[in-house]
């Protein structure tokens, strides 16, 4: 189904007769879910759940009423930041509606298409990516205020702010390890700007990743919601099977070829290198935790145990996690493992 227009909501509208009732899912709570949305767009941390809201409304109440909602969301947005000079700074929360609704719907369409998960997630987030990566470079080559300039500037502002500061004074008394970086953040922060940017689209990369794989995991986890409205053949198990296509590791291979090789060509060739390894590694990461989780399981580790594991292996053994990950694809390290009925 390519809308997913299993309408729930004009369903519970319409009684024997006819005419329009209220039902349980009403407008008002489409607009909730979609204010929900914007109001996590707002929030630095939560921001990565922005899309779940959005996406539950287009699975419990069609691809047109949710659009429909979206649209007058962001309009009425549009409205109040022309007629008042004092918000015209929060313009930007109607652009972000819109990508809201664009990646809410990529997310409830893995569901409503009924695709394997992990294949959904990939091809979401290589669409997402490389929008935003290739507006990134279109900006950066035709703007007069590039990405660059603007993490500089950025970066300066801060600087100067935080020299100015109450709190550095009070630190620049007692000195120590925290006086030293602010010192260093406040007098280097234009070499600091170009290394950010450096990461730039490993960034990127990083946000599309996220916005996708949480809010899917969220739906699947929560799959009671909708269920009746759709047949999905996958869970979140999925997830443990993480199996990144065969040629994603030659993609691998060319980054880390152009970060070790690529000055010899162009001094750009190094930086393209080091972000498309590190998205690449982001992928194999998940690959390689769904081996982790599998060998736990097969080793009957449970419980609080499981856990604390996960946990020191995600913060301290990520990297090694990633390259489990990648020699997986040739030795099929699941084949060692103990089946969970011997």
């Amino acid at each position: 189904m390519m809308f997913g227009d299993n309408n729930t909501y004009s369903k519970t509208l319409m009684n024997n007769r006819g005419s329009i009732v209220l039902g349980k899912l009403t407008f008002g709570k489409l607009i909730l879910l979609v204010l929900i949305s914007l109001v996590l767009c707002a929030s630095s941390i939560l921001s990565v759940l922005a899309p779940l809201p959005i996406a539950m409304a287009f699975l419990l109440f069609g691809t047109k009423l949710t659009l429909v909602a979206s649209g007058v969301v962001t309009v009425g947005i549009l409205i109040l930041t022309t007629a008042s000079a004092g918000l015209s700074l929060y313009v930007d929360y109607a652009w972000m509606m819109v990508a809201m609704a664009i990646i809410g719907y990529g997310v409830s369409s893995i569901i409503t298409r009924d695709e394997n998960p992990v294949n959904g997630l990939l091809v979401r987030v290589a669409i997402v990516a490389s929008f935003f990566i290739g507006s990134t470079i279109y900006m950066d080559t035709y703007s007069s205020n590039p990405l660059k300039k603007q993490i500089e500037q950025r970066l300066v502002l801060e600087a100067e702010n935080v020299k100015n500061s109450k709190e550095y004074k009070t630190i620049k008394e007692t000195g120590g390890e925290q006086e030293r970086v602010l010192d260093n953040f406040i007098t280097n922060a234009k070499d600091l700007a170009g290394q950010a940017y450096e990461f730039v689209y490993f960034i990127i990369f990083i946000g599309a990743f996220l916005l996708i794989w949480l809010p899917l995991r969220m739906l699947l986890r929560f799959r009671e919601v909708w269920s009746q409205n759709y047949t999905f053949s996958y869970s979140n198990l999925e997830f443990r099977k993480f199996k990144t296509p065969d040629y994603l590791v030659y993609v691998f291979i060319l980054g880390l070829a152009l970060f070790i090789l690529g000055d010899l060509i162009s001094p750009v060739l190094p930086v393209i290198g080091k972000n498309l390894s590190l998205m690449m590694a982001v992928v194999y990461f998940f690959q390689g935790m769904g081996l982790y989780l599998d060998f736990l399981t097969s080793a009957r580790i449970g419980g609080i145990l499981r856990l604390v594991l996960t946990l020191l292996t995600v913060i301290y053994a990520y990297n090694v996690v990633a390259i489990f990950g990648v020699v997986d694809n040739w030795v099929n390290f699941r084949k060692y493992f103990k089946k969970e009925d011997n």
